[in-house]
């Protein structure tokens, strides 16, 4: 069966690749219903799904359900008991080459950037790596601030990641800035 749901998220990248986001959803949802068979609802294989399904969206411009997608798969990545340091590890390597991809085909104005950088600073954040998490953070604030200018929620989300992290790093100065 969990052959079944990578080829169905295979073919979903696929799609996803040529622009057919809603053939990619649909492939995408038939994987996640087949995990959801095997795995525990906060399994990582689940979350990557979910992060995956946000990308679509977000292909289709449906940013409000891109979002949601977006935080069941960081819901599950933050309270998930079986993530680990090699997991983090492998999660960021991926994200990066993703990023990597995604450069090379998106203006920097694009969303799924500002999505990608925020994922990305998370990673950094819960492997204690606090410059390169606020590095992240920024970049994704400024990406987002040229394609989301009609989404306050993002940006609330997005100020107060760079304020935890600040505090985290204890540089009360711009968690002071960001509060």
């Amino acid at each position: 069966m969990l052959n079944i749901a990578l080829t169905y998220n295979n073919m979903a990248n696929i799609f996803n690749e040529r622009s057919d986001y809603s053939l990619a959803i649909d492939c995408y949802l038939k994987a996640l219903g087949i995990e959801v068979k095997l795995f525990s609802v906060d399994h990582f294989h689940m979350a990557v799904t979910y992060g995956n399904i946000a990308i679509a969206y977000d292909g289709q411009c449906n940013y409000t359900t891109a979002v949601e997608y977006h935080q069941k798969s960081l819901d599950i990545l933050l309270k998930s008991a079986t993530i680990n340091q090699e997991g983090l590890s492998t999660t960021l390597t991926m994200l990066e080459k993703t990023l990597e991809i995604k450069l090379t085909r998106l203006s920097s104005d694009y969303f799924e950037l500002a999505a990608l950088f925020n994922n990305i600073g998370l990673m950094h954040f819960n492997l204690a790596h606090y410059g390169k998490t606020l590095g992240n953070y920024n970049l994704a604030l400024a990406s987002g601030l040229k394609s989301l200018p009609k989404y306050p929620n993002y940006f609330a989300q997005i100020y107060d990641n760079i304020e935890v992290i600040s505090k985290a790093a204890e540089d009360e100065a711009t968690a002071i800035k960001y509060f």
